[in-house]
């Protein structure tokens, strides 16, 4: 008897199930429609973001597709109308602001290379900080790569007013010449140290493997700080490292003498066999006589892994 009323309930429940799942998938259709058909009206008329912002983005569901579709280079009205209003931005900063943080994002999401530009203008005018409370909320990806274009430019800027072009390996360790003048991030209107802070807290929370020319950057940014920064920034620069160590390896010796001079702190504090090996051969055949010296004493106040076996050069 319990059999036959499950069985009862069973066939009662199901129909009501059945149309549970279609209505669902019937709305996502909808959505799709909605989204691809809106999209397809934009001909450069000057009321379609308003319109996007009433239609599509106010809707959860629908603003989700959006980004799926314009993410996979489709919706291409949509593309075009957020590329469009984002190069206005760019060429004329007076335009109307409101929505841009929200369409910034947008962009991000869809991948379009306008966002990137515009990162750059808002980067080399200073006013980068005013997008990464958003970012960090929003969109974990786009925050780290704002950061990351504001260190690549950052760290440009002061290889050029330092003189500190980056050398062909086959030079490590045959340069003696040290450069005594050197310019502090400081100097750069853009310099931000909260942001590298930022930058660099991020990368040990997500543990990115940061390539050699990241850590060109991140080099000459730390080498050339004041030594209060440097202070502060040992911890985490060390962490960095650590995540990477062979990449980083391969930066430090492209670096100019003072670079590495400064950069040999950071080696004793990463704990690791390779770093040791460094220094022994840094302490004995560099022909800079000051960072023979540091190098020697680094190794002294250190215990960053066992004997090496050979040198790794």
């Amino acid at each position: 008897m319990q059999q036959k009323i499950i069985f009862v309930l069973l066939l009662l429940i199901a129909p009501y199930a059945f149309s549970i799942q279609a209505k669902a998938a019937t709305a996502e259709v909808q959505s799709k429609v909605t989204v691809d058909g809106f999209c397809a009206t934009y001909t450069g008329q000057t009321d379609f973001l308003v319109e996007m912002s009433k239609k599509i983005l106010k809707d959860n569901g629908r603003r989700a597709e959006l980004v799926k579709l314009m993410s996979h280079d489709k919706a291409e009205g949509c593309r075009h109308a957020i590329t469009d209003y984002l190069n206005e931005f760019i060429e004329n900063s007076s335009v109307d602001a409101t929505d841009l943080q929200t369409y910034l994002l947008l962009a991000f999401a869809a991948k379009l290379p306008v966002a990137t530009e515009l990162i750059k203008k808002e980067i080399t005018e200073g006013k980068l900080i005013d997008y990464l409370d958003v970012f960090e909320k929003s969109d974990k990806e786009a925050y780290f790569a704002v950061l990351e274009q504001w260190v690549e430019r950052v760290g440009a800027l002061v290889r050029q007013v330092d003189h500190a072009e980056k050398l062909d390996e086959k030079l490590y360790g045959k340069i003696s010449q040290y450069e005594n003048e050197i310019k502090t991030p400081e100097s750069i209107p853009i310099w931000n140290p909260m942001l590298i802070d930022k930058y660099m807290t991020e990368i040990v929370k997500q543990k990115i493997k940061l390539t050699k020319n990241d850590f060109a950057d991140l080099n000459i940014i730390y080498a050339a700080s004041n030594q209060s920064y440097r202070e502060v920034f040992l911890t985490k620069m060390s962490s960095v490292i650590s995540l990477a160590q062979t990449n980083w390896m391969t930066s430090f010796r492209t670096e100019p003498p003072w670079v590495q001079f400064r950069l040999l702190p950071v080696m004793g504090k990463v704990s690791s066999s390779l770093m040791k090996r460094e220094l022994i051969w840094l302490s004995q055949y560099h022909q800079n006589f000051k960072i023979r010296s540091v190098a020697e004493a680094t190794l002294e106040k250190a215990a960053v892994g066992t004997n090496p076996k050979e040198n790794i050069h």
